[in-house]
């Protein structure tokens, strides 16, 4: 039987008039990367706003770890790499590491060795000095992966994590992203990078007009959009098919 880690269900929200989500429903399983794709403007920010508690819908429940949302719950529960590398620019790498695992409850001792050996994997072990505003987007982009990793959370919501990394960098941390499921994380992860999506995504969600398109294992997704195609086939025809025909 599967176990959800995360369901939303009939989740809809409006701002200023603006209908961004309506009747939107999905479930994450526990133990597994599922990866949420959508056009610019299709939903998924404000989904994952929802999931994080930062954004009240106006119908619906959100479920997590088998239990309605309660922001104090989930706090340490829950480890976030957004899409923009936030950071404190005049603070050095490894003082902004230590800042935010203590925003996370963690003590810096009991996960240094851990992050010694990724920075080194990523070679990235030189920068710890460097202020953070001198990094180049990809090494803020693996700096973030990095700080997300070390919260030590159980259920992990990555937005674009291999953006801006050149293809070593991208390949580490698409393995640092396994080994977290191997150890029996669980992982929402927004991409569009194929690679990201071949390697990574069991499961796939795809969003349009702020509501479920379709959902499914990758090969179901690729089967229901396209049948005789690649992943990335599928992706394109879910993005700029005006109307799926399905088996009746």
């Amino acid at each position: 039987m599967d176990y959800y880690i995360c369901e939303l269900k009939d989740i809809s929200k409006a701002i200023n008039g603006t209908q961004i989500l309506q009747n939107l429903s999905f479930n994450i399983r526990k133990g597994r990367v599922t990866a949420m794709l959508g056009p610019n403007g299709s939903g998924k920010t404000s989904s994952i706003r929802v999931i994080l508690g930062l954004l009240n819908p106006d119908m619906g429940e959100i479920w997590l770890f088998n239990e309605l949302l309660d922001r104090k719950k989930i706090r340490g529960k829950i480890g976030l790499l957004p899409q923009s590398n936030s950071g404190y620019r005049q603070l050095s790498v490894i003082d902004n590491i230590k800042f935010m695992i203590k925003l996370a409850g963690v003590d810096f001792n009991s996960v240094q060795e851990e992050l010694y050996s990724l920075l080194i994997r990523l070679n990235m072990k030189n920068l710890l000095n460097k202020k953070f505003g001198t990094l180049s987007g990809g090494e803020s982009r693996a700096l973030g992966l990095i700080r997300t990793v070390l919260t030590g959370s159980e259920f992990l919501i990555l937005d674009e994590p291999t953006t801006g990394l050149d293809i070593a960098r991208a390949a580490e941390i698409r393995k640092i992203i396994q080994e977290q499921i191997n150890k029996g994380k669980t992982v929402l992860m927004s991409s569009h990078i194929v690679s990201d999506l071949e390697g990574l995504a069991q499961d796939i969600i795809i969003i349009k007009d702020g509501t479920v398109d379709f959902s499914g294992e990758k090969q179901e997704v690729i089967d229901f959009y396209s049948p005789e195609g690649s992943l990335e086939d599928a992706i394109i025809s879910a993005f700029t098919s005006k109307e799926v025909v399905t088996n009746v």
